[in-house]
């Protein structure tokens, strides 16, 4: 029974309000018909079943707070108006999927953010086969450095886009990967397996040089990555770039 002053609901047998003393009489009976369902409860409901996954989550807010108006509506309606297992269950349902989500989201915005470097690593294990490749077609030299990319486009089954970290901004022509001038023109037999052969860079035509070249802005400066001389690819971080080889000696 709903108190008619302050809009409690009471126990049917109550003879006064629990909450503000006032006298509880008991109401007429109503036809079912009279009594109609919360729009706000139907409305919550339908909202927080439609942000479950797959579909968009951008609903769930939408039903928690219809879910609430909902339940102040049919407690103040002293008993014309029903819904409210309706006006719950679209409030839980809310509450369960922003509780997943903000367990989720942390490591969903990690891994988005990883996802380009896997696409540049990949990158320069293509581009290490093409200039191995070079290399045992040319007398065990690895390409020069005034056309290292020219080079391999051509006749090693390179993309231009193979050339093009994903996250970086390099255009068609250009290169987001520069040749270790050290390596540049060299044995391959005389180059040591930890050495940075290729490593990443500003956009640029062919371009070649060493550690003052290195760029870490495609991977919001947390590093980059690099292939070594043995051809294996590490994304290393922006303080262990120092320890880096340049040199084969």
């Amino acid at each position: 029974m709903y108190c008619p002053k302050c809009g409690l609901e009471n126990t049917e047998d109550a003879k006064t309000c629990s909450s503000c003393g006032q006298s509880l009489s008991v109401p007429p009976d109503l036809p079912t018909s009279d009594i109609k369902t919360s729009k706000f409860a139907i409305f919550s409901l339908i909202l927080a079943v439609l942000g479950l996954p797959p579909l968009c989550c951008i609903t769930t807010l939408p039903a928690l707070i219809l879910g609430i108006i909902g339940l102040i509506e049919i407690r103040k309606s002293k008993g014309l108006l029903k819904g409210k297992g309706l006006a719950i269950a679209g409030i839980a349902i809310s509450l369960i999927y922003l509780l997943l989500l903000c367990t989720l989201l942390p490591p969903l915005a990690k891994l988005h953010s990883e996802v380009p470097r896997f696409g540049c690593a990949s990158n320069l294990h293509v581009l290490h086969k093409a200039i191995k490749a070079y290399a045992a077609d040319h007398n065990d030299t690895y390409p020069p450095a005034k056309n290292w990319c020219d080079a391999i486009i051509k006749d090693y089954n390179v993309s231009q886009k193979q050339f093009c970290c994903p996250s970086g901004n390099a255009k068609e022509g250009q290169s987001s990967y520069a040749l270790n001038i050290n390596a540049a023109g060299k044995k391959v037999s005389g180059i040591p397996p930890d050495m940075v052969l290729i490593f990443e860079t500003r956009p640029g035509v062919n371009p070649a040089g060493g550690q003052e070249l290195l760029s870490t802005e495609n991977h919001r400066d947390d590093g980059c990555n690099i292939v070594f001389a043995d051809g294996h690819v590490n994304f290393i971080k922006s303080d262990e770039i120092e320890d880096l080889r340049w040199n084969p000696e």
